[in-house]
């Protein structure tokens, strides 16, 4: 494997990881704010 195949694999890896971390996180951000929110309206 040459190196610049190499680093273009690790950079996808890398990007794919941050994409998956920060879909994550803004599901659980939007779910808590769905439940306060519903939570005051009750």
């Amino acid at each position: 494997m040459n190196p610049f195949l190499k680093g273009l694999v690790s950079a996808t890896a890398e990007v794919s990881s941050l994409f998956i971390a920060s879909t994550i996180v803004g599901f659980g951000l939007g779910a808590g704010l769905i439940t306060s929110a519903w939570w005051m309206l009750r």
